[in-house]
């Protein structure tokens, strides 16, 4: 069941079908990390870590800046949306950080391209899936 966000003129926004866009994410991630392990295991798990890093701190977005809606919730979606996004930078800083510092061998050119192409992907799936 969809909630959605009333306005002024009593009509319904539905929100985005976050399980749905963050599923797709994760098993076209899963399906190019799985054939470039035909490749290079290095690049294989470099270009999972590059999407996981994409993904994760989305996914925190999305559960902070949706959780509360309509008029009377005003000034709690607007905190929720800037915790939201500084939470988002913070977590995807912090996660680049520890696979620089933890994993070796890596694929920097391949981490880097798999967070392109999943935060490009999140932007497609979001505005195909939903009902704008």
């Amino acid at each position: 069941m969809q909630l959605g966000i009333k306005t002024m003129h009593g009509a319904k926004i539905q929100k985005p079908p976050f399980l749905r866009i963050y599923a797709s994410q994760c098993v076209v991630l899963v399906c190019i990390s799985t054939v470039l392990l035909f490749a290079d295991r290095v690049i294989a798990y470099s270009s999972l870590l590059g999407g996981i890093i994409s993904i994760g701190p989305n996914i925190y977005f999305a559960r902070l800046a949706f959780r509360f809606t309509g008029a009377s919730a005003a000034n709690d979606v607007t905190s929720s949306l800037y915790v939201g996004e500084v939470g988002k930078f913070v977590l995807t800083a912090v996660l680049f950080a520890c696979v620089f510092v933890l994993i070796k061998p890596l694929s920097t050119a391949m981490l880097f391209t798999s967070f392109i192409f999943m935060t490009a992907l999140n932007l497609v799936l979001v505005l195909r899936m939903s009902k704008i």
